[in-house]
């Protein structure tokens, strides 16, 4: 059996083999290869189909309590606005794709062991606002923090919100952070995180207006440059607000 990191690398061993195998196998008490009898045959097929076409297998579930849907005997996460409710999986070799009423979910790598779960962190952050005492111990943050979607930097904002505020004050204003995901990049957001750790700020609306002045603050070929020039935003008096107010 081939060897290797990757599917891909297997993949291009055993390409490999069967290139070599049509080259120098015979069948019967033919005289010509392999390859040589496919290339006289091609000559006599119709074309492929333009049309291209799906290979996925489409599966139906229904999401548990959890927000994960089963598939194969594997857990996999989807928005916890979907509990309860069925959805359709597209089911291919390498990937798990998950839909509800035609609109993609979710897509994960397909996981190959009994029993084995992908919980992304983004799909609890809501189930976190309202419960943030469960975040701390989820199997979604423990997983986050092993992929490092989860960062050094989070960790220790997580630290000194939740230390300045108290527990329950300081997660939301974590899961608050991680909620800018869905709206700003994560170079922005990590430029905001840093800023805001600086500062010893641990405010999500502080990392915000960071993560939004880092971009603002992109240098710009001179003939893009506007004649009026907004003020910059000072950070320094933005966070000193945030933390005066209750």
């Amino acid at each position: 059996m081939p060897k290797g990191a990757t599917l891909a690398e297997i993949n291009d061993k055993l390409h490999q083999r069967v290139d070599a195998d049509d080259a120098s196998r015979h069948v019967a008490y033919r005289k010509e290869t392999v390859e040589a009898a496919f290339l006289e045959e091609r000559k006599a097929l119709k074309p492929l189909m333009a049309e291209s076409f799906g290979s996925a297998k489409i599966l139906f579930a229904k999401v548990d309590a959890k927000s994960r849907v089963c598939v194969r005997q594997a857990f996999y996460s989807v928005p916890v606005s979907l509990i309860g409710r069925s959805v359709q999986i597209a089911l291919s070799a390498n990937e798990v794709s998950i839909s509800y009423r035609d609109k993609q979910v979710a897509t994960h790598g397909r996981l190959t062991h009994r029993g084995d779960s992908i919980l992304v962190l983004d799909h609890y952050l809501e189930a976190f606002t309202r419960k943030p005492g469960a975040f701390p111990r989820s199997v979604p943050l423990d997983q986050a923090k092993k992929s490092g979607a989860f960062s050094r930097d989070h960790e220790e904002f997580l630290a000194g919100a939740t230390r300045l505020y108290g527990e329950s004050k300081g997660i939301s204003e974590m899961v608050g952070v991680l909620l800018l995901a869905r709206r700003l990049s994560k170079a922005a957001i990590a430029a905001g995180l840093s800023r805001a750790l600086v500062m010893h700020t641990f405010k999500a609306d502080f990392v915000e207006i960071a993560a939004r002045s880092s971009l603002e603050s992109t240098p710009m070929p001179l003939d893009d440059v506007p004649e009026v020039v907004a003020p910059t935003v000072d950070l320094a008096r933005y966070g000193a607000l945030l933390e005066a107010r209750p």
